[in-house]
């Protein structure tokens, strides 16, 4: 009889990566760095900026150690859990020899959600990266049955991811500027930017926020813009909804359309903010 399969809370999975003594059980070694596989289905796939950590590691070595795995079908050898940056800085470096921190073999995802906890904590992945990688973790894990669901497992609120999978829904050329961008580009802006309805003022908050303006600055533009030339009730299309419990819910748009999937993403994230 197969053993059942451990889910790991983001509580137990931070504490699993950082616990001196969980370390200790597991093991840190040197290895070579040619015995180190790069994760194919990492959710980071740009890496820009890496000459600064380059530089650091040909001057002080690796400070940390790169998280592994075991690979069960090619014995010697470890797939990268977390550390691909360190790892293709170090390969840039010229370091022949790593040191590594060995973890138990995990399920898929187990794994996936121990590299978003990671990186989301982070945010030092493209963000259009990591909304791909959250999309992809609710399409391939039927045990994931909501977005909820999701959230919850990797440590952040619902009405977060679902901004995050917004992001999938920006202009095709946004969501490529916003993939080749060197600079780091923090989570919550975008999510501000996403839920606008407006192309083209979707497409000015990302200039505004890639040429250095804060979130801020971002939510006081977005602000501006939503009520610049809305005075007249017509330009804002809503819906009214009635029900048993005694009131009335009216959805209305800050723009000039306002579409089924706006009015339903709008009602879950009042009923959470209602909850809490």
């Amino acid at each position: 009889m197969n053993k059942p399969i451990e889910r790991l809370t983001p509580m137990e999975l931070a504490r699993r990566a950082s616990s001196d003594a969980d370390q200790k059980k597991r093991g840190r070694l040197i290895v070579p760095l040619a015995d180190l596989r790069e994760d194919p289905r990492n959710e980071r796939r740009t890496y820009a900026g890496l000459d600064e950590l380059t530089a650091s590691i040909k001057s002080v070595g690796l400070i940390e150690p790169i998280t592994v795995t075991p690979i069960a079908a090619v014995p010697g050898k470890f797939q990268i859990i977390t550390g691909h940056r360190r790892y293709r800085a170090a390969v840039a470096a010229g370091l022949k020899q790593v040191e590594i921190l060995i973890r138990e073999p995990m399920d898929e995802l187990n794994r996936r959600t121990q590299s978003i906890i990671s990186n989301v904590q982070r945010e030092d992945v493209n963000p259009i990266e990591m909304a791909e990688a959250l999309r992809l973790m609710l399409d391939e894990h039927p045990e994931l049955e909501t977005q909820a669901d999701l959230a919850k497992m990797i440590g952040k609120d619902k009405r977060w991811l679902s901004g995050m999978l917004q992001l999938l829904r920006l202009p095709a050329d946004v969501r490529q500027t916003l993939r080749s961008a060197k600079e780091t580009i923090s989570y919550d802006p975008m999510i501000r930017i996403a839920r606008i309805t407006e192309p083209t003022v979707q497409r000015e908050m990302v200039d505004l926020l890639l040429s250095g303006a804060n979130q801020t600055t971002i939510r006081q533009r977005i602000a501006e813009r939503a009520s610049k030339g809305e005075s007249s009730p017509a330009l804002k299309p809503k819906r009214k909804f009635d029900t048993d419990a005694g009131v009335v819910i009216i959805v209305q748009s800050l723009s000039r359309r306002l579409t089924r999937e706006q009015i339903v993403d709008g009602l879950e994230q009042a009923l959470d903010a209602a909850n809490q």
